[in-house]
């Protein structure tokens, strides 16, 4: 079962995703600097670089952002009105990454303003023909919209997938009306509203609880959730207790300062140490205390085994430290390519928990694991 922490203390927002009293997610934000991704808004052309397809969009934040097409047409004027949606936060002295082609997420399903978009996510193409699925929401795709089925749309009965395609036009169809009289560099759609993230990117259908510890918070969860009665047939309790400290009252200190470690030990005795750089993330196996205690004279199973342990952790941390980037992971080196190959699956069965963007490589010459995850 799946509970999830929201509290505001000190300034910062708490978000907790627990699994049978278990951390699995953590994420922690100054409430001055929340993400912006996906928010859209009525934005001004403040200049344009011709040669290189780029737009410069003034949309209210202190740096202007950009947005990068394909081909440039003469549509394009300074001056004029654009309707753009984040795609990256702004970053050190870079502006925004913006898009004006419109998506909106729902649990299960995002909807695309490109009709080009009719896909099913990645994760479930292993286990659905996905054709025949497809097939089902076609007449979306004939009416202009593009679709992409979420990784926990599997198993989701097809009345509660058309429910969020409906509702995910209606907010589409609101956000293009009130660009048509709202005011230049004005918010139209904030995809970052508390309760909205969390009923659309953090609740599950074993979602049983969400714990709040702020009024003005509860009240628009009690509001959301009003709203999602009419898409999802179960919805997550909300329970309310003013500025309780959650964390200290489930007794997970231990916890969350574990996460915030460099070294986590592994139960036969090896470890890893996780190293994070501007560059990229690396993840070291070590085989600590397994090495001199065993007992076990077969270096190739010691080996895998020790491997297969770190595989599992290294996917649980990568999640919980929400890592995001380019990582690579350090395996004690193998010599067997099957080894190799078993060491990725079990690395990619426990990966595939998670609810971000990943892509994991083949093992480079030097036996390292290279992947890829979309910080969330």
């Amino acid at each position: 079962m799946e509970e999830i922490i929201i509290q505001i203390m000190d300034n910062n927002l708490f978000i907790i995703v627990l699994e049978n009293g278990k951390i699995v997610e953590y994420y922690e934000y100054d409430i001055d600097l929340l993400p912006k991704i996906d928010n859209v808004y009525k934005g001004r052309i403040k200049d344009i670089l011709w040669n290189t397809n780029t737009i410069f969009v003034d949309y209210g934040a202190e740096k202007t952002g950009y947005l990068q097409l394909k081909e440039m047409t003469d549509e394009y004027r300074v001056g004029d009105d654009i309707l753009v949606q984040i795609k990256k936060d702004a970053y050190g002295t870079k502006g925004a990454k913006l898009t004006n082609s419109l998506s909106l997420a729902g649990r299960n399903v995002v909807l695309f303003q490109d009709k080009n978009v009719f896909a099913i996510s990645k994760k479930n193409k292993d286990q659905i023909d996905d054709t025949s699925v497809l097939e089902k929401y076609k007449k979306y795709n004939d009416m202009g919209y593009g679709i992409v089925l979420r990784t926990d749309s599997l198993g989701v009965p097809d009345e509660i997938i058309y429910r969020q395609i409906e509702s995910l036009i209606d907010t589409l169809k609101k956000i293009e009306n009130d660009y048509e009289s709202c005011e230049s560099c004005e918010l139209l759609y904030d995809a970052n509203d508390i309760s909205r993230r969390i009923f659309t990117d953090f609740c599950k259908s074993k979602t049983y609880k969400i714990y709040v510890n702020n009024k003005k918070l509860y009240d628009l969860f009690l509001k959301e959730s009003e709203n999602q009665k009419n898409i999802y047939s179960t919805i997550p309790e909300i329970v309310f207790s003013n500025n309780m400290d959650f964390i200290s009252e489930f007794g997970l200190e231990t916890e969350k300062e574990r996460i915030l470690d460099k070294k986590v030990w592994l139960k036969s005795g090896g470890y890893i140490i996780t190293e994070k750089t501007q560059a990229l993330t690396t993840i070291d196996v070590n085989s600590g205390k397994y090495a001199s205690e065993s007992k076990d004279n077969n270096f190739r199973t010691f080996v895998l085994k020790i491997n297969k342990e770190a595989a599992i952790e290294a996917a649980k941390q990568i999640r919980l430290k929400n890592i995001g980037g380019m990582i690579i992971i350090d395996f004690i080196n193998m010599q067997n390519e099957d080894d190799k190959e078993e060491v990725k699956e079990t690395f990619c069965k426990e990966a595939r928990k998670d609810r971000a963007k990943m892509e994991v490589f083949d093992f480079t010459k030097l036996g390292l694991l290279e992947l890829t995850r979309k910080k969330l």
